[in-house]
């Protein structure tokens, strides 16, 4: 950006002049002339450049009138008029119209295009700034004019612009360019909406106003630009925070330049660029936006991951937990691609390993894929595991277009016997669960019955499915119970929270992390006595759950024939990462 070159003109616009001072309300003209200030060096310039309805010279800086250019002149005391010009030039043109002043002094503001409802003091709201361009140099020039408290027959107006410029050459252009965009690196950059108030006096310049409610769009798009060349309008003083990137589509084909770095495009200036054509490769590209609870972990959300208690992998734009909407931030998008090409557009997962593609289609539309939906995977038929996940497109020519892959991982978490369709205490031996727990969707995940010692008591654990588990002790062996295997990558910061009722005799019971084979981690995560009758709600502190103890085990610690506890409910969230 910094090789771009920042340029100058000055041009103004004066109402006739005669000896003889007319009486109003006589009908007046206004001439407009210009005088172009060639200046490549943007540290000299001290006063806004200026410039006229067309734009030319070598430097940008020479511009003329066309036959039927029109202005709006109105004042503060009244007047509203479109004037016309009489004929092309650069100098003493003439414009006609009914202007008819109403005052003796009167502040009066002027304004090109005419098209801008134009107030009287000196506003105009501007609406679909972006939507609207064409790339042509007389659409591009968007100028103002202030001059206080004046008579009329001794109106002098000095044009200004009030936006700002980039002209953009393509080297070896193809004979047509489809678009040109510009795409901002930060979201919610582009404001589509505004007011400008036109106050030239002194050293001020114009100021600009966002709407209260500002349209936002994700980039500025010119149809169809000249293949000689174009401009791409911005409001004045637009401030692009982290850079932005132009992209050039013809065809197939496509070429990017980035700018990377904050940019300020200065009121008035007119900055160039140009892209080489001959770097444009085949046009395209996807990129996958898939999402589960710990990527939201990782990215500070939890307090919203642990919300996900039965949705495993996310990948629209929205989602409803519990009555509440939420933007997911999880849709995949494609660039440099029209929705009329595509015939397809979704997202594919592969569990690691397994070698088998699972794919989703989904709706798309303005470069995004999963847009305006909710489309959610609970755990179905998805395993907790590991996966990449590839976002695609399938084009009406035949070809599909691939993402990067994206690794993603399906923890299990948070987890809620309780809550979670899915979850709950359920055991693969059918024959122990009770009536409420016959549904094949709870079979997923199983808890395992690991009770050690030598007799094969058949009633040492007692299973209820969402309802709880049932730990009683024998003389000779007491009760262990082994989660299903989390699938943690890494060390995960998690809170452990349960419900635990006593009767007949006190017992000491354990709740740990393990290995899926039951070994133990020698760190209790609680190690409670708790006393007949009894009933504790505890939920540990902030602990860390690792790849090698991936488990979680609960057990009383003693052999004897009375003990026996329930453990109601168990959760297992995201704590703060």
């Amino acid at each position: 950006m910094r090789r771009l070159l920042a340029i100058l003109a000055v041009a103004t616009l004066f109402v006739a002049c005669t000896d003889d001072k007319p009486s109003m309300p006589q009908q007046m003209g206004v001439t407009g002339s210009f005088t172009p200030t060639d200046s490549s060096d943007d540290d000299s310039q001290q006063e806004p450049p200026i410039w006229g309805v067309e734009i030319g010279g070598e430097t940008l800086t020479e511009y003329t009138f066309a036959a039927g250019d029109k202005i709006r002149l109105v004042s503060e005391r009244g007047v509203d008029v479109v004037l016309t010009a009489e004929s092309a030039g650069s100098k003493g043109i003439r414009f006609n119209g009914d202007f008819r002043p109403v005052a003796e002094v009167d502040t009066y503001y002027a304004i090109y295009p005419a098209t801008y409802e134009l107030q009287s003091d000196g506003s105009f709201h501007v609406d679909n700034f972006f939507d609207v361009q064409t790339g042509d140099g007389g659409d591009a020039a968007l100028l103002g004019a202030v001059a206080y408290n004046v008579s009329g027959d001794q109106l002098h107006l000095d044009f200004h612009p009030i936006n700002s410029l980039l002209y953009v050459t393509v080297e070896d252009a193809p004979s047509q360019i489809d678009a040109a965009v510009i795409t901002p690196h930060q979201s919610r950059t582009f404001i589509n909406n505004g007011v400008y108030y036109i106050n030239y006096n002194g050293n001020e310049g114009p100021m600009f106003y966002y709407d209260d409610e500002p349209n936002y769009v994700d980039e500025l798009v010119i149809e169809k630009p000249s293949s000689d060349g174009f401009f791409i309008s911005f409001p004045a003083s637009s401030y692009i925070a982290d850079g932005f990137t132009l992209t050039i589509r013809s065809g197939d084909m496509s070429v990017h330049k980035v700018f990377e770095e904050d940019f300020m495009f200065k009121c008035g200036y007119t900055y160039r660029t140009s892209v080489q054509w001959g770097d444009a490769s085949l046009r395209g590209s996807v990129s996958c936006g898939a999402r589960t609870s710990y990527d939201y972990y990782k990215d500070g959300a939890w307090e919203f991951a642990n919300k996900m208690t039965d949705i495993a992998v996310v990948l629209g734009s929205d989602v409803t937990i519990d009555g509440v909407s939420y933007n997911t931030n999880a849709t995949s998008t494609y660039t440099d691609i029209y929705d009329d090409e595509i015939s397809d557009a979704g997202v594919i997962l592969r569990k690691n390993g397994s070698g088998v593609d699972m794919k989703y289609s989904l709706p798309f539309g303005d470069g995004i894929i999963g847009k305006d939906c909710e489309f959610n995977l609970d755990f179905e038929s998805i395993e907790w595991a590991e996966y990449l996940a590839t976002a695609y497109v399938m084009l009406k020519d035949g070809r599909t277009l691939l993402s990067d892959a994206r690794h993603i991982v399906v923890t299990g978490l948070p987890y809620d016997t309780q809550e979670g369709l899915y979850h709950g205490f359920y055991t693969v031996d059918e024959k122990t669960w009770g009536e409420s727990a016959m549904d094949e969707r709870y079979m997923k995940f199983f808890w395992y019955d690991i009770s050690n010692g030598s007799l094969d008591l058949t009633d040492n654990t007692k299973w209820y499915g969402h309802g709880g588990v049932g730990l009683h002790a024998a003389i000779f062996r007491w009760a262990q119970i082994l989660s299903p295997k989390f699938c943690i990558p890494q060390t995960t910061n998690v809170k452990v929270s349960w419900e635990l009722q006593n009767s007949y005799a006190e017992v000491q019971v354990g709740m740990f992390f393990s290995t899926p084979e039951g070994d133990d981690n020698p760190e209790d995560l609680f190690a409670v006595d708790i006393k007949a009758g009894e009933t504790l709600e505890l939920t540990s502190p902030k602990v860390g759950m690792t790849p090698d103890y991936p488990c979680i085990q609960i057990e009383h610690r003693t052999a004897q024939i009375l003990p026996s506890s329930v453990v109601r409910y168990m959760r297992v969230e995201y704590a703060r990462y």
